[in-house]
């Protein structure tokens, strides 16, 4: 070997010497970076005395993220780091938490970024905002979506409806009603002309393509579809709104898809169905812990829920005490950054209201306090044991209240009955032979009753409800129907709700009311009023027996027919006459309308 090649080996040999050290320098700095982000000690939050008076002075917080945490003060956002310390001033009106070193920051009702150092990457100019990705972020600028770099520049500009953040290289973009990927440089890759509601992020090589909550398709990174099929996303999507983070994404080859109210069918990265499951692992491993609820209370109807956090092998690691544990809800599953989670606790105000009693509270308090502080998976906290204390006690004392309201209502209820049913009910009253003879009222007045009949008071007494029942003297006399909030007399006639003035009184004339005589002039008309209604009644009567009688022996006489019909229509039309004008009674006038309309029909 020549002494040339030596020299030339031992140059090459120096410049891989070089190359592997700038690697290293530029590499490792980035990879010691990333490290000092998320797992060096530094980055741990340790729940010391100093850490938590340093945090009392915040209305609210967020959760950690990349080292640090918002805050706000004198409803001002800024962050603080580990120790606790304010490192980015309280100044902006909301923020989010940092993601991949920036942070979303809104001053003026306008969206920038900021560095771990409080420097605008961004300055606060955009309408709305996404955290990076993959180093790029979505910005939207009059309504339009864009992406920008991480040196600030808008390196895509502002032209598409929605957009989604970069996944493997990709990004989902919908202009003019279709979607499409574009790639860093905003190039399509899988041209823009997919129709679907959505189009999901790339995972594993692959993309979820939301039709429509019963149809999906999958494609690959050249727009080709792998397989479709069916699915039921009808109840997956909280208030019907489709969330792009929930939806599905490949997994260690594996895609869950709901196929109805409760249930998923699982397929592999061809197409293929593994399973059906109504469990969803999907991306569990990524976010090993799970939000689980603990019951309380010993009054059934009255429960109310706690929170904590379990491990993926179920292993209890924050107790079930707190209001909320971060904005996750019972069941989900969420990861666990420097080492804490943001935990809720609120102490029940003294306005107490009962509520649907579903998958959470059955009762809320409208002045409610809320407290804001962090636990770590040792089950340490940064709440005082006063306070936590104090939380639980606001909410027995609010159960018990709340038993006391539901003690005293039952008594109202036995003592005056439903709301619905207070005020004045109807019921005609007829004689043997069928004939309307006026009207008999019962007016319920919270405990106490009024019977009118012909116009006259009969009877006032006290009364209480029982097994649906209105009892007078130990006797049950009108049954309730819940139900259909109606009352049905001890003949089981059917009573209408005439007013719900309990004060209601039919003794002088309105537009409904009985008839009486007692020698007055007026009441004497009115009597003879209803005498000819009552004949009016019995002509229709005579006729419909003899039209009824036709048709029995099939002798029908058209033009008899004719005739008995124009009868039955002008006797209706006289006697919506007499009460509409004569007796000014609209509920009788109203009767005998849908009686004129029922002849008509019938003949």
């Amino acid at each position: 070997m020549t002494q040339n090649n030596i020299r030339n080996k031992s140059k090459i040999r120096l410049w891989v010497i070089i190359a592997i050290v700038l690697c290293l320098i530029l590499g490792g700095g980035y990879i010691l970076k990333q490290f000092n982000i998320t797992n060096n000690k530094d980055s741990i939050v340790e729940l010391t005395p100093d850490f938590i008076e340093a945090i009392q002075k915040y209305e609210q917080l967020k959760k950690f993220s990349e080292g640090y945490a918002a805050v706000c003060k004198d409803d001002k956002w800024g962050y603080i780091n580990t120790k606790g310390k304010e490192i980015i001033q309280c100044q902006y009106s909301d923020v989010n938490s940092f993601h991949e070193g920036y942070a979303t920051v809104c001053k003026d009702d306008k969206w920038g970024y900021v560095n771990t150092h409080g420097e605008e990457l961004v300055k606060c100019q955009y309408s709305d905002v996404f955290p990076f990705y993959e180093g790029y972020a979505a910005v939207c600028k009059d309504d339009k979506w864009g992406y920008v770099d991480t040196k600030g520049k808008e390196i895509i500009q502002c032209q598409y409806s929605v957009v989604n953040c970069f996944f493997e290289g990709l990004a989902a973009v919908l202009k003019n009603g279709k979607w499409g990927y574009i790639d860093t440089k905003g190039e399509e890759v899988v041209p823009i002309n997919i129709e679907a509601e959505f189009a999901g992020r790339f995972s594993e090589g692959l993309a979820f393509i939301y039709k429509d909550e019963n149809n999906f398709s999958v494609i690959d990174r050249k727009g080709d579809i792998i397989f479709s099929g069916n699915c039921d996303f009808s109840w997956y999507f909280k208030s019907n709104i489709v969330d792009e983070s929930h939806l599905p994404r490949y997994f260690q080859g594996e895609l869950y898809i709901p196929s109805n109210s409760s249930n998923f069918t699982v397929y592999d990265s061809k197409g293929n169905k593994i399973k059906e499951t109504d469990e969803y692992l999907g991306n569990k491993s990524e976010m090993p812990y799970t939000v689980f609820a603990k019951e309380n209370g010993n009054i059934e109807g009255l429960k109310y829920l706690t929170v904590g956090l379990k491990d993926a092998n179920d292993k209890e690691l924050i107790p079930a005490i707190y209001k909320h544990i971060g904005v996750a809800e019972i069941g989900e599953n969420i990861d666990v950054s420097n080492g804490v989670v943001l935990v809720v606790l609120n102490e029940m105000g003294e306005n107490v209201v009962e509520c649907y009693a579903g998958e959470f509270d059955s009762f809320y308090s409208n002045d409610e306090k809320w407290f804001y502080g962090y636990a770590d998976l040792k089950g340490h906290d940064t709440f005082s044991e006063e306070l936590k204390k104090k939380c639980k006690e606001s909410y027995e004392r609010a159960v018990n209240k709340l038993f006391q309201q539901k003690v005293e209502e039952k008594r109202r209820l036995n003592r005056e009955g439903p709301d619905w049913l207070q005020g004045a009910w109807r019921m005609q009253l007829t004689d043997d032979y069928g004939r309307h003879l006026g009207y008999m009222y019962e007016v319920f007045n919270h405990g106490t009753s009024k019977t009118y009949a012909n116009g006259s008071l009969i009877s006032e007494r006290n009364y209480t409800v029982s097994d649906d029942m209105v009892i007078y003297d130990n006797n049950g006399y009108y049954q309730l129907d819940n139900d259909r909030q109606i009352v049905i007399s001890a003949d089981g006639l059917k009573m209408q709700k005439v007013s719900n003035d309990t004060s209601y009184s039919p003794t002088s004339y309105s537009s409904s009311r009985s008839y009486s005589d007692n020698g007055n002039s007026n009441n004497r008309q009115e009597r003879e009023y209803m005498l000819k209604l009552s004949k009016l009644s019995d002509k229709g009567r005579e006729l419909v027996n003899e039209l009824s009688s036709m048709r029995a022996n099939g002798n029908i006489d058209p033009f008899r027919v004719m005739y008995i019909k124009q009868n039955l229509i002008r006797y209706k039309d006289e006697q919506i006459d007499i009460a509409a004008n004569k007796l000014h009674d609209s509920q009788l006038a109203r009767e005998y309308m849908e009686q004129k309309d029922t002849v008509q029909n019938f003949v």
